[in-house]
């Protein structure tokens, strides 16, 4: 992660000293919508065990994942046909579990965890022609809340969650002040590095990719 934020200053510093009289800079307010279905063929079911690690207690699977919400803010520099593009993210995501009690012939239950993260894009990106742009870059991710309703079950944890990043692409759309951007995010992390029952650690192995779609517009 050090040498990639380094290449993008070393980046921003060339962008600098190439043309300072023909560099632009903007900036504006962005929100959209970003969803996991469509591109995930398969998430991991977790078997939960108990304090000993020999006997299955629960078993954890994704039932559904709800669109994500984000909404902040972005600033641009533009020299010549390329730019860089930072943004500051609220980002907010919703999965249901359904939770299967293995000890037990209780019905599943469908339980709810909320995450919601600081999310940091970074981007370089080109202009193809007047209104059309291609952008690829990093987007960081630093945790601020996860509500679960998980919790409920006896021994069951959330691990300390740390800054994670993940890489993403995609192409924009710039008419008048109307800044429009679908990208996709390769490994964002949803579910977060780990998750303790009973003192064990469960993580998720699949690759949580998605698709964003933003609209933003110019001050």
């Amino acid at each position: 992660m050090r040498n990639i934020l380094s290449n993008i200053f070393f980046t921003l510093f060339l962008l600098l000293s190439c043309s300072q009289a023909n560099a632009q800079l903007e900036g504006g307010i962005k929100l959209g919508v970003s969803t996991y279905d469509y591109i995930n063929d398969e998430i991991s079911i977790l078997t939960l065990f108990n304090d000993r690690g020999d006997i299955p207690e629960y078993e954890l699977e994704v039932e559904n994942i709800n669109f994500g919400y984000h909404v902040g803010l972005y600033g641009r520099l533009t020299v010549s046909k390329v730019f860089l593009q930072i943004e500051a993210l609220g980002n907010s995501a919703t999965v249901n579990y359904k939770i299967t009690d293995l000890t037990s012939s209780i019905e599943d239950k469908i339980l709810k965890e909320q995450y919601t993260n600081l999310d940091i894009p970074v981007l370089l990106g080109v202009k193809l022609k007047k209104w059309i742009n291609v952008q690829a870059g990093v987007n960081g991710h630093i945790p601020i809340t996860t509500i679960s309703e998980l919790r409920t079950i006896e021994g069951y944890d959330i691990s300390s969650q740390d800054f994670t990043f993940s890489f993403l692409g995609g192409f924009g759309i710039d008419i008048w002040k109307i800044r429009f951007d679908i990208r996709f995010e390769l490994n964002s992390t949803l579910f977060g590095n780990e998750i303790t029952y009973k003192g064990n650690t469960y993580v998720f192995e699949d690759s949580d990719n998605r698709i964003v779609a933003s609209l933003a517009y110019k001050f």
